[in-house]
């Protein structure tokens, strides 16, 4: 079972590539790259601060990477994801796909079974909001509809 999930995975990672490599993107939004470069650039420099290091000397010693290098490398990460989410959205967009009620209501509880929640008033109690207010209906639609492209795209690839 192990090995088909492998399969199945390795086939979607190339067959998405083949759609990057067919599309363009124009312009990424440059709040949400922005965002993306503050957030991870937090997250390393709390990492460093941890270990009693400035951002600097953390990446040196740990990565043998440059400032420069880790805000390249960082860069390229954010427009690989950034990239990736514009053209589900264009995907969406052009085949129409929407969620029903049911769809959405299974997409929770899945989410929140796979963080290890039984029920969304577990999940209030430990993070004070509810599921949709920590993560956003759009987010929660998108990841569904992420799924359902995902899958559009391997059922209509042409392998060899």
């Amino acid at each position: 079972m192990e090995y088909q999930a492998d399969a199945e995975s390795n086939q979607l990672l190339a067959v998405w590539q083949a759609v990057r490599d067919n599309c363009t993107i124009i312009e990424y939004p440059e709040d949400e790259v922005e965002t993306y470069l503050a957030d991870y650039t937090e997250y390393y420099t709390s990492m460093a601060a941890y270990s009693g290091l400035d951002l600097e000397t953390y990446l040196n010693d740990n990565y043998a990477m440059t400032l420069q290098e880790f805000n390249d490398t960082v860069l390229g990460w954010a427009h690989e994801e950034i990239g990736d989410m514009l053209i589900v959205k264009a995907i969406i967009n052009a085949e129409g796909m929407e969620i029903s009620e049911e769809e959405y209501a299974q997409a929770k509880l899945t989410l929140l079974g796979d963080m290890g929640y039984t029920s969304e008033d577990e999940f209030e109690a430990d993070y004070e909001m509810g599921f949709e207010d920590y993560y956003g209906e759009e987010n929660i639609k998108l990841a569904v509809l992420q799924e359902q492209v995902f899958q559009l795209v391997l059922d209509n690839a042409i392998l060899s």
